[in-house]
């Protein structure tokens, strides 16, 4: 269960609490550098190679949130969560409304 699929109640305001937090605006202050960072890497890799300018914006994305979330750092386009990132999104996006289908 995640905290989208969760229903209003004491449970899911507790949840909300808790990862809402960290994303409050004195403390987005903190993730700045990171993703000045990674701005950088991804505009020298789209400058590289501007034909997969879209796999170095997903890398971008991929690797902020990893960082932030798990202390994971993507270095580059081969880095295997990138693919894992894309299958689950595909995945997702392809699957339906919540409790639509099995």
């Amino acid at each position: 269960m995640t905290l989208t699929f969760l229903r209003w109640s004491p449970k899911m305001q507790q949840h909300r609490r808790i990862l809402q937090n960290p994303f409050t605006k004195p403390k987005v202050v903190q993730y700045k550098s990171l993703q000045t960072k990674e701005a950088h890497q991804a505009v020298k890799g789209m400058m590289q190679n501007p034909l997969q300018w879209e796999l170095e914006l997903k890398r971008f994305a991929i690797a902020i949130v990893l960082n932030i979330g798990y202390g994971v750092r993507v270095s580059d386009t081969a880095h295997p969560y990138i693919k894992l990132a894309d299958d689950a999104g595909y995945a997702t996006a392809h699957s339906g409304p919540p409790a639509s289908s099995m």
